[in-house]
């Protein structure tokens, strides 16, 4: 799979879409991206954000359903909620698209929490 247009950050407004910040406030962050499968259909869809150090998950969800799964050429658009009491900080974002037969594309960075 490959991935165009992707965002991710505390909002749809302008410059919000892909500041790589996420606010505490609203309890979640967009993340969207056209996702491309070219010989196979989509398996699945994993968003997973930890600490800095890598040894915490805050968030680890998965999307193996439609109506992503099953596709070959989706617009994934979702907000991952952040579970009570995370607190502000620096975090590691990575998203991957894995496609029936095991090929990903994965995206990774850096992610802000504020309570804004």
């Amino acid at each position: 799979p490959f991935l165009e247009n992707f965002e991710m950050g505390s909002g749809h407004g302008t410059g919000e879409v892909n500041n790589h910040t996420g606010s505490l406030k609203t309890g979640d962050l967009h993340v969207e991206a056209d996702v491309y499968c070219v010989m196979n259909q989509l398996k699945r869809i994993t968003v997973l954000i930890t600490s800095k150090d890598g040894k915490t998950e805050v968030v680890n969800q998965t999307w193996d359903k439609s109506p992503y799964a099953g596709t070959r050429n989706t617009t994934f658009h979702e907000h991952p909620k952040f579970p009570e009491g995370t607190k502000p900080g620096e975090y590691l974002f990575k998203f991957t698209a894995e496609d029936k037969e095991g090929n990903t594309c994965i995206r990774e960075y850096n992610l802000t929490l504020v309570n804004e």
